[in-house]
């Protein structure tokens, strides 16, 4: 049980940074859409 709290938590940490990679390349895609 305890192994698979631990799996929980490295993955919601990565979801976390793949998160806010995506999010910077959205953001990224979005500005240049702009110029």
């Amino acid at each position: 049980m305890d192994f698979a709290e631990n799996d929980i938590k490295d993955y919601k940490h990565w979801l976390e940074n793949e998160g806010r990679e995506l999010m910077f390349k959205t953001r990224e895609r979005i500005n240049k859409d702009k110029k």
